[in-house]
């Protein structure tokens, strides 16, 4: 009786530990997608897809692997932990955001701000206001300044067509972090 209950116990944990293993979460350096430098313009290599195309695959939420079975060989870059590429169309360019393991996460539409407001961003630093970062982008992305929830993250965006892009966080509409990246 001890060694049959005790041969149950061993495959219990051979099992689980197969299963355990096989349920893991893919991460997305595996084969899945082709991380590239900060110094790569994802827009400038893009394939422009187009419109119709592009909503009926984002409207989807695609995983990394699904967006590519879609659209074809797409590169991705990580920003932290989470990763990004984008899908251009003839109008639009869509920057997509995905989980480390290249599960989807959101999507938003990229406006340019003219060239002439990222010299003025880039003097953007930690202890200005809301409205200087405003004076020197107006075409900036302040989606927070419309949102109803008091607990929604004060972030501004700012895309280029150089490819750089600019994340000003602010606290109290003080500029408390600046992130720059490229799209």
């Amino acid at each position: 009786m001890k060694k049959r209950w005790l041969l149950c116990l061993v495959v219990f944990v051979i099992l689980n530990a197969m299963f355990i293993s096989g349920c893991s979460a893919k991460h997305i350096h595996d084969e899945e997608a082709r991380i590239v430098g900060q110094d790569v313009i994802l827009y400038k290599e893009a394939s422009i897809i187009n419109d119709e195309q592009a909503n009926t695959v984002l409207s989807q939420e695609p995983t990394t692997l699904q967006l590519q079975q879609n659209l074809g060989e797409i590169s991705f870059k990580q920003l932290g932990v989470l990763i990004y590429t984008v899908v251009r169309t003839p109008k639009h360019l869509y920057l997509v955001w995905f989980d480390e393991a290249g599960k989807y996460s959101f999507n938003r539409e990229i406006v340019f701000s003219d060239i002439e407001s990222k010299t003025k961003i880039e003097s953007i630093k930690k202890g200005d206001d809301l409205d200087s970062v405003m004076q020197a982008d107006k075409c900036g992305e302040y989606d927070f300044l419309f949102a109803s929830w008091s607990g929604f993250p004060q972030i501004s965006y700012h895309f280029f067509e150089d490819g750089s892009a600019y994340e000003i966080h602010y606290k109290d509409s003080v500029v408390s972090e600046v992130y720059v990246f490229t799209i």
